[in-house]
């Protein structure tokens, strides 16, 4: 598995943003089927390579395909606060916020 994201994001980028940029491409990798656990030992994997922020534990992420959200949440091991990134519509589910092709 691999999740595309950012070249830019390294082990000191700032947290929230991170989230923020990465909450697509982890909406991606669950519609494409993959597990929690699949994503959590990837970014694992990108920490020990200093491609993630080593401040930040994935915890867990759900995508809602009747509406097309999906939401991930990480830990800031620093501060001790969750930090949690919503996409707002997968045009793939066939929904746009919410409503179904044929209720348009």
């Amino acid at each position: 598995m691999e999740i595309q994201i950012d070249k830019d994001i390294n082990d000191g980028t700032e947290s929230t943003s991170t989230v923020s940029s990465i909450s697509y491409p982890l909406e991606n990798a669950l519609y494409s089927g993959n597990s929690t656990r699949k994503i959590y030992d990837y970014l694992n994997d990108l920490k020990d390579e200093k491609k993630f922020p080593k401040n930040l534990t994935f915890i867990d992420a759900h995508l809602d395909e009747a509406t097309g959200m999906s939401a991930v949440a990480f830990i800031d091991e620093e501060t001790g606060k969750e930090i949690v990134g919503f996409t707002v519509t997968n045009l793939d589910t066939g929904n746009i916020y919410g409503v179904k092709d044929d209720e348009k």
